[in-house]
């Protein structure tokens, strides 16, 4: 997530897990590879090397973290399709409640059916269309959150808060917590690495370890860098300067 104050917007970007990149220390690899690998450090090292784009900060959610932090808030109302609608969230299409569990298996699930590895709820589509539920899902959240005031926001980070390892300092999350009114006025905009046009399947790629296995190739790194940085600092063609302070977090 970028929060961008001079355009007054919050900018939300996905990459693809299976996106081939440089792995620091490692060589080519999944991009997920690099969490499992080094964890946050290592993930933030590859995005800045591949995509040019320093990361500020991070901020990691588990799996039972994410159901913790829903259920806190008091469960989440999400738009819900056709193609969703063809699982165990039962209701019609339309405006459905979730709780965590639910909203964990909305966001996670990317074409399982019900049952399959172990999962209660399955949805139709691919990795695309996980990565869109959950930008979805947090603008969503960010949309739930206008009407509150600065003690319910206070709050809501108090009780959230344990569940999130970052390494924002106090002084940070303080200064964004007295801002946070501001930012959820901004309007949210959307963006996913690699973009159409520039990645193509690869099924018979080697990794650093020697596994053979399904990738997604960015065609042209450096098209895809420029439109990334065009995305998030918007004037950086046109001689201008950008103020932002800058989240990013690896699914």
């Amino acid at each position: 997530m970028t929060i961008d104050n001079n355009h007054k917007k919050l900018k939300l970007t996905s990459f693809q897990r299976d996106t081939y990149v440089y792995i620091p220390g490692y060589g080519y690899d999944k991009l997920n590879a690099s969490y499992n690998y080094g964890g946050a450090k290592l993930s933030i090292q590859t995005i800045e090397a591949n995509f040019g784009i320093k990361v500020d900060r991070y901020a990691v959610v588990d799996f039972d973290s994410f159901k913790k932090i829903i259920d806190t808030l008091g469960g989440i109302d999400m738009e819900v399709n056709q193609a969703d609608a063809r699982t165990t969230i039962t209701d019609a299409p339309g405006t459905v409640h979730l709780n965590g569990q639910e909203a964990l298996w909305y966001a996670r699930n990317r074409g399982l059916t019900k049952g399959e590895d172990g999962n209660e709820i399955g949805l139709d589509g691919d990795d695309w269309d996980r990565t869109s539920r959950q930008r979805k899902l947090l603008e969503t959240l960010f949309t739930s959150m206008k009407s509150a005031d600065l003690g319910q926001i206070v709050s809501i980070v108090s009780s959230v808060g344990p569940l999130v390892t970052t390494n924002l300092k106090k002084d940070e999350i303080t200064a964004l917590v007295s801002h946070a009114l501001t930012y959820l006025s901004y309007n949210v905009e959307q963006y996913y690495v690699p973009e159409e046009g520039l990645w193509y399947y690869d099924d018979n790629t080697k990794t650093w370890n020697g596994t053979i296995t399904s990738t997604i190739k960015i065609s042209d790194l450096e098209e895809q860098r420029k439109k990334f940085a065009s995305f998030v600092f918007e004037e950086l063609f046109t001689g201008g300067t950008s103020s932002k302070e800058t989240t990013s977090a690896s699914n």
